[in-house]
């Protein structure tokens, strides 16, 4: 009977170690799971992210891929062509051979006799250098040519001065300034950031 109980005590004893490490093992698991669930869930959520933000830059490359397209590239390319048409007709010639590689053989510079010359002299503080161009400082003369001349055209509206600067600026007016302000008008709202001038000049 001894034997016997020994036994079945030493039976029973090894099924509950059994249990017991059976118990451990399932503990060991779910506890791997839980910690295995939350580290996966952390990666999807980085590769979410992740994801969220390739997704953010490609879209804000396509809308300045767009703004540039539609709106800043043929408003530059408008203005830049209004300017160097004005300047091919306002500057000496040796700056314009200089800066557009051509000597033009009539313009207002030549037929003013003198007097835009004499205009631009008299304001240097105001008047156009490509170094306040690049400063993106304000071209602040009130008048292309000066009151003066201008009253002189208009009083003289058949003499050849003022029959080319009405033609200047039909040509100027009709190929860039009309077509920039309609760009303007139709995409500024939708297609415009203009950054603040000191962050312009810094960058």
């Amino acid at each position: 009977m001894s034997t016997v109980g020994a036994s079945n005590n030493a039976s029973d004893t090894g099924l509950i170690v059994q249990g017991t490490l059976i118990f451990l093992s399932a503990v060991v698991a779910v506890f791997g799971y839980i910690i295995q669930g939350k580290l996966k869930s952390k990666e999807q959520k980085r590769e979410h992210a992740a994801q969220i933000e390739l997704n953010l830059s490609k879209a804000k490359l396509a809308r300045v891929r767009e703004q540039i397209k539609t709106y800043v590239g043929p408003a530059f390319s408008l203005c830049m062509a209004s300017h160097m048409q004005i300047l091919c007709e306002l500057c000496p010639l040796d700056f314009c051979e200089q800066a557009f590689g051509l000597r033009p053989r009539k313009t207002l510079w030549t037929i003013s006799n003198g007097a835009i010359e004499t205009y631009h002299n008299n304001h240097p503080d105001k008047t156009f250098s490509f170094q306040r161009y690049f400063n993106m400082e304000c071209n602040y003369l009130d008048s292309l040519v000066g009151e003066e001349y201008e009253d002189h055209l208009r009083n003289n509206p058949q003499s050849a001065e003022a029959i080319h600067y009405r033609k200047l600026l039909r040509r100027v007016t009709t190929h860039c300034w009309v077509p920039l302000h309609e760009l303007i008008l139709k995409h500024s709202q939708s297609l415009s950031k203009s950054p603040s001038p000191e962050r312009f000049k810094k960058k």
